[in-house]
């Protein structure tokens, strides 16, 4: 073939309209106490080139419905902490195949999970944070050899500690940990 009549065709206009309703609700039986829930109907947009190709193209709006469970507090004026747990289902997933160089569309996933993070003041110029994510991403129907999700991260944890002197100095060391991430379908 020709470069004329390569079937490549990767830009173009696509529109989709989708509803994204969203709730919580926030509870707080005592001081500097809440429990928390939410729930909330999106979307999540798959890569551009696979909406407007000419072959297989994909969805722009893959919906995705959130519900997380939670909750935070804040100590002695100085420290914040929170945790939730979170369930996350799309209705299409992009992957890497990596034998054919490519993304692509696959069927629907649901993510379960547990966040928690910690904010403290440590003075009036020093502070600390953390941050852990735990998550399994698994496809709704298995193809036959596995349902999680290759690739997707598992364990995610940050933290630092920052400061902001009144002299105008500011600095922050941190550290960022992403566990292995399988790349097959059958970890």
């Amino acid at each position: 073939k020709d470069l004329g009549t390569l079937d490549t065709k990767t830009s173009g206009v696509r529109q989709a309209v989708q509803p994204s309703p969203k709730a919580s609700l926030v509870l707080s039986p005592i001081d500097d106490f809440d429990v928390f829930l939410n729930f909330g109907i999106g979307f999540h947009s798959n890569d551009a080139r696979g909406v407007v190709r000419g072959q297989d193209a994909v969805t722009p709006l893959a919906q995705a419905v959130g519900y997380e469970a939670g909750v935070r507090t804040r100590l002695f004026d100085r420290i914040d902490l929170a945790a939730a747990v979170y369930a996350l289902d799309l209705d299409s997933e992009l992957v890497w195949v990596g034998d054919a160089g490519e993304t692509e569309a696959r069927g629907a996933t649901n993510r379960i999970g547990v966040e928690a993070e910690i904010r403290a003041e440590l003075a009036d110029w020093l502070f600390l944070d953390g941050d852990m994510t735990w998550s399994s991403a698994t496809y709704v129907e298995n193809a036959g050899n596995g349902n999680a999700v290759a690739l997707a991260p598992t364990l995610i944890v940050s933290g630092g500690v920052s400061a902001h002197h009144p002299s105008g100095f500011y600095g922050r060391v941190g550290l960022f940990h992403l566990a292995d991430r399988p790349a097959t379908e059958d970890a």
